[in-house]
């Protein structure tokens, strides 16, 4: 059996107007005094903002997320990596037909787990796909990704294929 470290807890905040008919708009905050649970010699607070919007109107729909990482201390030992963020905004649109409801989206996003260098660590990643409904509860997604790495030899691209059931 293990004997994972809980010694420090986490504060969590988070707010949402859902005031309009299909847009849900948020932030959140964290903030933990040591995230690593005393497992590096250091401490390492972090902190973490996030905003998202998620819009949907008939069968469009649109989404957006942004967050940040803040770690403090030397502990994360990888020059850079004490700042981090990611974002994505994603459209979409859904329809019925005869024989199920089919979709498409296209998203765009972008991480960088070293911000804190000097140097160009952000990755970028272009998808665009299909989704397959011929129930409701299960779905047949499609999609191929475009990837943009900030060390461009590792560029390529990625076709994924899934099925998913909501029980």
């Amino acid at each position: 059996m293990g004997n994972a470290e809980a010694s420090n807890g986490a504060i969590t905040t988070r707010a949402t107007y859902t005031g309009t008919p299909g847009l849900q708009v948020g932030v959140s905050a964290q903030y933990q005094a040591d995230i690593a649970q005393s497992t590096f010699s250091e401490t390492i607070d972090a902190t973490l903002l996030s905003a998202h919007a998620d819009y949907q109107r008939g069968g469009f729909g649109l989404r957006a997320l942004y967050a940040r990482w803040d770690l403090g201390g030397a502990a994360p030992g990888v020059s850079g990596a004490d700042e981090q963020f990611g974002y994505y905004i994603e459209p979409s649109y859904r329809f019925e037909t005869d024989a199920g409801d089919v979709g498409f989206f296209a998203r765009y996003s972008v991480y960088d787990n070293y911000a804190g260098s000097a140097s160009n660590t952000e990755d970028a990643f272009f998808d665009i796909g299909m989704n397959y409904w011929p129930i409701e509860n299960v779905v047949l997604k499609w999609d191929v990704q475009f990837t943009d790495y900030a060390d461009s030899s590792k560029d390529e691209e990625i076709i994924n294929l899934g099925v998913g059931y909501h029980f």
